[in-house]
């Protein structure tokens, strides 16, 4: 795993590459599905890491199209051994936090939006987000702000939760963090979310920018007919195996200023009450835009926005079933990122009765004196194990 640098350019997100990072002696890299990645990098404390590496740096390594920043540095030492130095970091898609929805504005609040929210229009999860995140990084909507990363869109779903195509009704958002919200709406339709660094893989409409960045909003590829991994054929070394109930819920409300309404997965209603479990889904920004209860057909319209949204809000809590796989090092069948990627789905032909269609969500990569290892993190689409 071969981690390099990015030389800064005057426009700073503008990346070139720099200089293979030699000396490390141990390396993590992992990679997200709608979650941010994050790095690992370990070495002598007196080969000047912290200078070659410092706040801010963007780095990346020659097998992926993914780009992390360095966030953090720490030196630990002892009489019994030489100082190390860690290195860490997280995806790019992490300034994300530090943005905020109606930073645009000067205090006193402008005359742009409203002055309790910002207005979203109706859309899918995936328009909604996309817009979110244009609305905070390009300079036409920013107040002294200028973010040089150039936004596009690429869904390719086959994956997607049954709020991938629901058309959300227009609202009105609180003044939140900016990943706050985009992460509900990663949630919400199934979807996944990444930053891709200057390549030849650029999407078609970038290829007259090749030097930007580009945030995508993708899904993944059904490859469960192609991409098989199996215990018994050796390509499983190690496997680790959780079920669990914790975050599934079978009745979602969604309440707002006028109106509530109730959605129910069915499968999961029906036996012992105690089983019944009841998820609040705050439906106050959808009904805000009213100052007085609706009526006629636009009560019906609202009726339905609303149980849309406890729908969708219930089809993204279900039960959870996660295989976190080692692959053999010995197993020449698949390769990540060769023969699928992050949000993917693949089969598992393991043991205790696991032979399912997963997706892919995380995969982590570890090159230290042992050897290089990978650890694909699997999970059910639609767990229906109770």
């Amino acid at each position: 795993m071969d981690i390099f640098k990015f030389s800064e350019t005057p426009y700073y997100t503008h990346l070139s590459q720099g200089e293979i990072i030699n000396g490390l002696t141990s390396k993590t890299w992992i990679e997200r599905y709608d979650n941010f990645g994050e790095f690992k990098l370990v070495g002598p404390a007196n080969l000047g890491f912290r200078e070659l590496l410092p706040m801010y740096t963007f780095i990346s390594h020659i097998d992926t199209k993914q780009i992390m920043v360095v966030e953090n540095h720490e030196i630990n030492q002892s009489k019994t051994k030489e100082p190390e130095i860690t290195i860490t970091g997280r995806d790019f898609n992490s300034f994300m936090e530090y943005r905020h929805l109606g930073m645009h504005r000067e205090i006193p609040a402008n005359e742009v939006g409203d002055v309790d929210g910002i207005s979203l229009d109706s859309g899918t999860a995936a328009e909604n987000a996309r817009w979110l995140i244009r609305y905070c990084i390009e300079p036409v909507y920013l107040f002294n702000d200028f973010e040089m990363i150039y936004y596009t869109e690429v869904i390719n779903n086959t994956v997607g939760m049954p709020g991938l195509q629901t058309i959300l009704p227009a609202r009105v958002l609180p003044l939140d963090n900016l990943w706050g919200e985009v992460k509900k709406l990663l949630t919400f339709s199934g979807l996944g979310i990444k930053i891709v660094r200057p390549g030849p893989w650029k999407t078609p409409s970038m290829v007259t920018l090749p030097d930007y960045n580009e945030i995508i909003i993708h899904g993944g590829l059904d490859k469960s007919e192609t991409v098989i991994f199996s215990a018994e054929a050796g390509d499983i070394e190690n496997a680790d195996y959780l079920w669990s109930i914790k975050n599934s819920y079978s009745v979602g409300f969604a309440i707002g200023n006028w109106v509530s309404q109730k959605a129910t997965t069915f499968a999961n209603y029906s036996g012992p009450y105690y089983r019944t479990r009841i998820l609040y889904v705050d439906g106050k920004d959808v009904d805000k835009r009213w100052t007085v209860a609706p009526t006629g057909e636009s009560f019906q319209t609202l009726k339905s926005h609303m149980f849309e949204l406890a729908q969708g809000s219930l089809g993204a809590h279900k039960n959870m079933a996660i295989a976190k796989l080692e692959i053999s090092s010995e197993s020449r069948n698949w390769r990540y990122r060769e023969d699928y990627d992050i949000g993917d789905l693949v089969t598992v032909l393991g043991d205790y009765d696991i032979t399912q269609k997963m997706q892919v969500t995380e995969h982590v990569e570890i090159e230290d004196k042992t050897g290089m290892r990978a650890y694909p993190t699997l999970a059910l689409t639609d767990p229906s194990f109770v």
